[in-house]
């Protein structure tokens, strides 16, 4: 529903975009044109702001957030580069539409081009490395502190896993379901359409760092994205671990 949904937003806004994704200026009249976007600065922002629906390269998650590997796509509906920075000042993040700046749309479109090889490899290279960067620092620091706090100790996963489902209950479920299925704003994360299993979060480090910087997408029941400590958000990872089977305790 939420593909449907996305292709069916970017379907009704493309008109508008090809008349030259610009906005009136206030002195004149005319159109203000998107400023010229860095990559690099686009890979950092999606770090931050996309990741968590499209994924840590922006393959997407099927059946809920769609890939950003679709250069033909992108092309047919934007037009150009400047169509989709438009496309994205107007409409993302998903969560906070229009909260992001001309200059940070124009970045995260430059991003997306440079993804897909149309910036040459060079800036592909430097784009990857930064995603990989962001990354790699988020998941170190998340580990560091889990195991300075002793919390993903053998002894303490079973603790961790009933403090993480005492939290899902209160702030995950609305998104996720009580189950995980999703449904409501959110992917499955367990169960037959489940997109843990298998992915790049499939282990307590990677999901742990994932979810301290970017869960809750949107503010619910008194959390925001970044307002969850480490230990909650590792007792969460072991919770979707566990329902996974993924996790030994």
């Amino acid at each position: 529903m939420r593909k449907r949904l996305w292709w069916a937003a970017a379907l009704g806004v493309v008109t508008a975009l090809a008349a030259g994704c610009g906005q009136k200026s206030a002195a004149g009249g005319g159109i203000t044109p998107m400023p010229a976007g860095d990559p690099v600065a686009g890979a950092r922002l999606y770090s931050t702001t996309c990741e968590q629906c499209h994924g840590p390269t922006g393959e997407g998650i099927k059946g809920a957030y769609p890939s950003l590997l679709r250069m033909k796509d992108f092309k047919r509906l934007y037009g150009n580069q400047a169509g989709l920075a438009g496309f994205i000042q107007h409409n993302m993040p998903f969560t906070d539409p229009g909260s992001l700046t001309k200059q940070q749309a124009a970045d995260a479109a430059a991003f997306i081009y440079a993804l897909n090889g149309q910036m040459g490899a060079s800036t592909k290279a430097q784009v990857l490395a930064a995603l990989n960067s962001g990354s790699s620092s988020a998941a170190s620091s998340a580990s560091s502190s889990t195991s300075a706090s002793g919390g993903s100790s053998t002894a303490n996963l079973s603790a961790e896993v009933a403090a993480g489902q005492q939290l899902w209950s209160k702030v995950c479920y609305v998104c996720h379901g009580s189950n995980g299925q999703g449904g409501n704003g959110g992917p499955a994360l367990w169960g037959p359409n489940g997109v843990i299993k298998g992915g790049p979060y499939a282990n307590l480090s990677a999901l742990s760092a994932f979810i301290k910087s970017n869960m809750p997408a949107a503010p619910t029941n008194g959390y925001k994205a970044g307002s969850l400590s480490t230990q909650q958000a590792t007792g969460l990872a072991a919770y979707i671990l566990s329902q996974n089977h993924l996790l030994s305790k």
